[in-house]
């Protein structure tokens, strides 16, 4: 992995470039460990949420969608997420984590607060499992566990020092890595800098080694914004807590960088 890339913390673009976001009458749940290393070691956040999906305009083209999300009072229904009590996230590895439901902290997404560490969390090929007590919105879960993705090597896009190539809107996107064949690697792209969310999100088998983005859905991006690119192998397991589907992610982020959109 780049040690020069940056971290890019983003609930949005979490939810959006992984597995699933699951919505059942407009409502799912997710938990998110994003992981990632750099030249002064490993950091990893962790983020919750149960609750009311923004409703968002999408557009799918074969592995990829792009998605335009209005995130003011006017368009999000939720203010504030379901309580499902205090998390417990735990790594083979002796690693654990704890996450409490406090929407009026100061480091809350969406009712639970963020769980932030600057060591490694895990390494490829460990069980990572996560718990619910259970809260005043939803019932308690038993361990749920998905197993650590493996590491890739992301020559395609290049980015140096967080700085990627423009993007072209009238030519596809390739995306290409190497380093493993198992599981699956989320290619995102997201500028939630003014107005609404607008995201491209991807999702490619590794074993291919290669993907490409539909120039049409960067037309989701206004000519000359500048966006947040992020390639990351991730795991992904589906369950249910009090009926709301959730997801379990965890995520190694692999490359991340910033493009502007051009032509």
């Amino acid at each position: 992995m780049a040690g020069s890339l940056k971290v890019v913390v983003s609930v949005a673009l979490l939810a959006l470039g992984c597995g699933s976001n699951p919505t059942s009458n407009g409502r799912g749940g997710s938990i998110t460990l994003t992981q990632q290393s750099d030249a002064s070691g490993f950091n990893y956040v962790i983020n919750a949420f149960w609750g009311n999906y923004t409703a968002c305009t999408t557009v799918t083209l074969g592995q990829c969608s792009s998605a335009v999300c209005d995130l003011s009072s006017a368009g999000n229904a939720t203010t504030q997420g379901f309580d499902a009590g205090p998390l417990l996230v735990t790594g083979s590895n002796g690693s654990t984590a704890s996450l409490s439901f406090d929407p009026t902290g100061p480091n809350s997404a969406d009712g639970y607060q963020l769980a932030v560490g600057s060591t490694q969390f895990f390494a490829a090929g460990d069980t990572v499992t996560v718990s619910g007590a259970g809260g005043a919105d939803l019932p308690a879960f038993s361990s749920e566990a998905v197993v650590a993705p493996s590491d890739v090597l992301v020559s395609a896009p290049s980015c140096v020092a967080g700085a990627c190539p423009s993007l072209d809107s009238s030519q596809d996107v390739s995306v290409v890595w190497s380093g493993s064949s198992g599981g699956a690697l989320s290619f995102s792209l997201f500028n939630d800098m003014n107005g609404p969310l607008e995201s491209v999100a991807c999702s490619f088998d590794l074993s291919s080694g290669a993907g490409t983005v539909p120039h049409e859905l960067l037309a989701a991006f206004p000519l000359g914004s500048n966006v947040v690119e992020t390639a990351a192998t991730f795991s992904s397991l589906s369950f249910t807590v009090g009926g709301l589907p959730t997801a379990f992610d965890v995520v190694a982020t692999q490359a991340t960088g910033t493009a502007t959109v051009a032509n």
